[in-house]
């Protein structure tokens, strides 16, 4: 709707930039919430199912009162901790939602106007 209204230009890389810095961890809130009300909520009963019923956190962290059999390997931290220092580079600038300087600047901004509220709580205005 915003871009058809003349609120967002899509070819102008400022507008998109502040899109994404508003709008990837208001999605990530989001999503975080849908994945506790999945695994939190129980599943309606299914009698053709063969996994066991329950609520999915639970028979997560005990699978032994469920009667499920746990196929899980243990990994050491110290082979993951590995992995990571040796594939991961946590500086690459994929990691940032903007360059650096341009979210300094609107972290400031936001931050001198008391609206960094709006970067979570207020993003359901249609767009």
């Amino acid at each position: 709707m915003g871009v058809h209204q003349g609120w967002y230009d899509i070819d102008n890389t400022l507008q998109c930039m502040i899109f994404q810095w508003i709008f990837i961890p208001w999605l990530q809130e989001e999503l975080n919430g849908y994945h506790e009300h999945v695994n939190y909520t129980m599943k309606w009963h299914d009698r053709h199912k063969v996994l066991p019923h329950g609520v999915p956190e639970l028979m997560f962290c005990s699978p032994q009162d469920y009667g499920v059999i746990d196929f899980k390997f243990m990994v050491d931290k110290a082979t993951l901790t590995h992995v990571h220092e040796l594939y991961l580079n946590a500086g690459h600038p994929v990691f940032d939602l903007v360059p650096h300087p341009l979210n300094g600047h609107i972290e400031e901004m936001f931050t001198s106007t008391s609206c960094m509220h709006f970067r979570i709580m207020h993003f359901c205005c249609p767009f």
